[in-house]
């Protein structure tokens, strides 16, 4: 059976990023609905953080649908990145959402374009000195970095917008030139997201989008949103993207740790994606020496015993349910195996061995040793 171009692409970023496509986060088309029933989970109140974009295609226009989208849904995103906000009378959108507080980077010489972010109040934020290079010919680009924090996480959000038709080789390099910048965060999660205006699903067909992809995969991004963003009657293309890069000591499984999605939202032609990234799930180790039984030909030898002196008559065969019977046996059974062979902690060497390391290699491993003694 053939793959589909998700599924190619899929494949594409997990070979490249060295890991299997089970291992990727999962990605899929949410409705409100959907999306409320799925926050009605009350440990979704434990993620680290919660980013959501949308191009929002004016947001002068379009900010009364916006208010109500958020108003609609159940929970409430503690970064909101807006893409293509427009240059019409953005000051006065300091208080759209409340108890968030608004920052943006409008596009300049022209109206089209720029980037706005809402950060919730139950985060501090600091604006970093950095932008991609945009004064080049034929790479018009609006950016906005931010480091976001609170008592339990702290991470950098990295909103982008990258105008249509524009040359995708030099966008790839103002952008690696940002990333190698001295002024980018380091030691952090970082979380790049926005309309780049770049069809990620051409990555097999198309060299420049490859390249900027390999780019991005050089410095540990991974792509999280696998399905197309922007769909018409002729086209579905994936333009929309959200990138995320753990720290070393953060470091996870994206698959067990970040909820990725796409809000089917009609506010623009574009959907809408969001991460909600969640805490790296430790494995505990247990102290506690395990348990095992015994099959030696002592404890053989008593078994045989106990079977032998059970009395079957008045448990199981003057038992007319057959139910009875049968459970009466079992138990028997249960009661002489568990007499005979009882749970015994493993010793302490014993425990350190591997679970393949078998008596039989054990003893060869012992003769192996033997044998170099005395060749050696």
């Amino acid at each position: 059976m053939s793959l589909t171009l998700n599924e190619k692409f899929r494949d594409y970023i997990a070979n490249a990023g060295g890991v299997t496509p089970d291992q990727l986060a999962d990605c899929s088309y949410y409705t409100i609905q959907e999306l409320n029933n799925t926050f009605r989970d009350p440990n979704l109140e434990k993620n680290l953080i919660n980013v959501f974009h949308i191009n929002i295609r004016s947001l002068n226009a379009n900010h009364n649908k916006l208010l109500e989208l958020m108003i609609t849904l159940n929970y409430s995103f503690d970064v909101i990145v807006l893409t293509e906000i427009w240059n019409f009378n953005l000051s006065i959108y300091n208080n759209l959402l409340p108890g968030y507080n608004f920052i943006y980077e409008a596009p300049v010489g022209t109206n089209i374009g720029g980037v706005g972010i809402f950060i919730h109040n139950s985060f501090n934020f600091v604006k970093v000195d950095l932008k991609l290079e945009s004064n080049i010919i034929d790479n018009t680009v609006e950016s906005l970095f931010l480091e976001v924090y609170n008592q339990r996480f702290h991470c950098c959000v990295g909103g982008i917008y990258r105008h249509p038709n524009h040359n995708i080789s030099k966008f790839t390099m103002s952008l690696e030139a940002c990333i190698q910048s001295q002024k980018f965060p380091r030691n952090m999660d970082c979380i790049l997201l926005g309309d780049f205006n770049l069809n990620l699903l051409n990555c097999l067909t198309h060299n420049d989008t490859s390249n900027f992809l390999d780019m991005i995969n050089t410095y540990d991004f991974i792509p999280l949103t696998t399905l197309p963003t922007r769909l018409t009657e002729t086209s579905a293309t994936l333009i929309d993207h959200i990138y995320y890069r753990s720290s070393y000591k953060s470091r996870c499984n994206l698959s067990d740790n970040c909820l990725t999605e796409i809000l089917t939202v009609d506010i623009t032609d574009h959907l809408a994606n969001f991460l909600c990234l969640q805490p790296v799930k430790k494995i505990e180790k247990s102290s506690e020496r395990p348990s095992t039984r015994i099959f030696s030909r002592q404890n053989k030898d008593r078994f045989e015993e106990e079977l032998l002196h059970l009395d079957w008559n008045s448990a199981v065969y003057s038992k007319n349910e057959i139910d009875t019977a049968y459970s009466n046996f079992v138990a028997l059974i249960l009661k002489a195996y568990d007499n005979s062979f009882p749970l015994t902690k493993i010793s302490r060497k014993r425990c350190k061995d591997k679970k393949w390391i078998t008596p039989g290699l054990i003893k060869s491993s012992d003769v192996k040793c033997r044998l170099y003694k005395k060749n050696g």
